[in-house]
């Protein structure tokens, strides 16, 4: 199974740094899955392989979005201070 998640940020700077905190999680998945996260543009795209269920890679995806709106919410935070 393959699947290809985009999301949009708001500036290239933003995207960057979503892509850059994911990757870390990115590393630690269930055997027979490959996780890759890039910035292009103001765009984050993820894309997963998995050979296992389907409910694992729902999962997965979940917590990638999860993950995803941490970040973004962390910059915000940030941003404000």
């Amino acid at each position: 199974m393959k699947a290809k998640i985009t999301l949009k940020a708001e500036s290239r700077e933003e995207a960057d740094a979503i892509a850059c905190a994911l990757n870390p999680d990115n590393s630690l998945v269930p055997q027979g899955m490959k996780i890759s996260s890039r910035a292009r543009g103001s765009e984050i795209v993820t894309d997963i392989e998995f050979s296992g269920k389907v409910e694992t890679l729902m999962s997965t995806i979940d917590d990638l979005l999860k993950c995803a709106q941490a970040a973004e919410q962390a910059l915000k935070s940030a941003s404000i201070t």
